[in-house]
């Protein structure tokens, strides 16, 4: 059994960075992480998943995390991520969460210092739509 851990990427309330993660228990490590109770797979396609609290929207005071929901539209995924976000690599192939790589975190990380494009602008003021106060505060931003 691997005991060396895995590298994530957290994505929240702006502090964005590398952590371990826990290769025995990847669930309880990734749960801690992001404080929550259940996970949730936002799939970003390219060997790269993104997990996130299932109950984000439910809380007292909902927190959008707009790096993550931008990352996820970048790479197709039309989320509105709530609280927050960790990303780590996948195998497409067999489902085998595995360590982030330095290329992945570079684009992960590239993906939220970009401006987005027009369409991916879009496609996050349609998935905010429900949100007429957050879309209204992103349209103004973008």
């Amino acid at each position: 059994m691997n005991t060396t851990p895995l590298t994530g990427m957290l994505i929240a309330d702006g502090r964005n960075g590398t952590v371990p993660i826990d290769p025995t228990d990847h669930g309880a490590s990734i749960r801690h992480y992001l404080d929550c109770r259940l996970l949730d797979i936002v799939a970003l396609g390219d060997g790269l998943d993104m997990f996130v609290d299932d109950e984000g929207l439910l809380v007292d005071r909902p927190v959008l995390n707009l790096a993550a929901t931008i990352v996820a539209h970048q790479r197709g995924a039309r989320s509105a991520i709530f609280g927050k976000a960790l990303v780590l690599g996948i195998d497409d192939d067999t489902g085998e969460t595995l360590t982030l790589t330095p290329e992945q975190a570079r684009s992960v990380q590239q993906l939220m210092m970009h401006c987005p494009s027009e369409r991916v602008r879009e496609s996050l003021l349609e998935t905010l739509a429900p949100f007429p106060g957050l879309a209204e505060r992103l349209r103004q931003m973008l």
